[in-house]
């Protein structure tokens, strides 16, 4: 009869039924005095041994849907701005720079006539057989309001023309003067004549020079300076 009973229920299913049957059979003892702490772990033991293995880990069940989203928080007091300081008080005026150096004179723009005192210069080539003569025009940039007076000095200077012929022809206010350079050949005497009328003398705008050869051959090339005259006191 056991074995059917045990057949029908299952090992742990007997005990239950044993445990159950127990139980019922002693009635109000069991339930005035209950299990004693002896009674406790035999009823545990033989639970646990006839107890199946845990089963295998069931699968994770689905992500649960997206919480609400929750309300914005409050937004905080802005700081008040800060008041702008006050002006700071104007320095003093620094001390005044040193005058700077005056600068070079511009040129001279276009005049009529040279300016009085002020000088312009040229050069001269002549070339002749002997007992030649040839004439060599002599033009200013700018005219002179009165003709100057002309002088030939050769290699040499004068007081009128104390230049140097291969340096800085030079001419005293009112004079033209003419220089020769020591390189040339022959002897040339000239004679200064008026571009206008070829009279004697010069003009106001340039002279023309008659050169005549004493030598053969002649050749001779200068420089000239004519400067304008400064009016009296």
């Amino acid at each position: 009869m056991l074995t059917r009973i045990r057949n029908q229920f299952g090992t742990a299913g007997l005990v239950v039924a044993v445990v159950a049957l127990i139980a019922a059979l002693a009635g109000t003892a069991f339930a005035a005095a209950g299990l004693n702490g002896k009674q406790k772990k035999e009823v545990k033991k033989i639970a646990k041994s006839f107890a199946g293995k845990p089963g295998a880990t069931g699968p994770t069940g689905p992500a649960g849907p997206a919480g609400a989203k929750g309300d914005t928080g409050a937004k905080g007091d802005t700081g008040a701005a800060g008041s702008n300081g006050s002006a700071g008080a104007t320095g003093a005026t620094g001390p005044t720079g040193a005058t700077g150096p005056t600068g070079a004179d511009g040129l001279t723009g276009f005049t009529e006539v040279l300016p009085e005192g002020k000088t312009e210069t040229g050069a001269w080539v002549a070339s002749m057989a002997k007992d030649a003569s040839d004439f060599v025009p002599l033009s200013f940039n700018i005219p002179l309001d009165t003709a100057p007076a002309p002088e030939f000095v050769g290699e040499g200077t004068s007081a009128n023309c104390p230049g140097v012929v291969s340096g800085v022809p030079t001419a005293e206010p009112g004079k033209l003067c003419l220089y020769s350079y020591k390189v040339g050949i022959g002897k040339l005497e000239a004679t200064f004549l008026t571009p206008t009328s070829f009279g004697i003398g010069s003009g106001k705008s340039g002279t023309v020079v008659a050169f005549e050869c004493k030598d053969d051959p002649c050749a001779q090339i200068g420089t000239w300076a004519v400067t304008a005259p400064v009016a009296g006191p």
